[in-house]
């Protein structure tokens, strides 16, 4: 088994792993991302070079995953790529209302607009993949 993602594969068995490897770099990525959360909140990351080693290494893993999920989307046929596509949109979509309306919402001191930024991705991811569990069987 290789893992590089250098090529695509149509195969429902490439396709798979795929998947698996997009899902282990996007765990991995939210991992180091809590992680330096953590080293932050706690005062254990509190500036210098170790603080941005953390933060560039962080980001570098979830642009990684980035890249590996479009590489596996290269990879997908056409109605794959339909659903997670809409998907995407459904989420970003509602990433934005919900984003703009908490925004306004902090700004009016009803709500700590710090504490909801975490919460607004968790609402995206959430709402990706019930996108895409809906569109499987939409399209099943």
């Amino acid at each position: 088994m290789s893992f590089s993602l250098k090529k695509s594969c149509s195969s429902p068995q490439g396709s798979r792993w795929n998947e698996l490897r997009v899902a282990a770099l996007i765990l991995i990525w939210t991992g180091s991302w809590l992680l330096v959360k953590i080293g932050i909140v706690e005062d254990v990351l509190v500036s210098g070079w170790p603080l941005w080693a953390a933060i560039t290494a962080s980001g570098g893993l979830g642009l990684l995953a980035v890249w590996a999920y479009l590489k596996h989307l290269g990879g997908l046929d056409e109605l794959r790529r339909k659903i997670e596509m809409d998907a995407l949109a459904l989420a970003f979509g509602v990433g934005m209302v919900t984003g703009l309306t908490s925004s306004l919402l902090g700004d009016a001191g009803v709500l700590p607009w710090d504490e909801m930024v975490s919460y607004l991705f968790t609402v995206m991811f959430v709402t990706y993949s019930v996108g895409v569990i809906v569109g499987h069987r939409r399209y099943a």
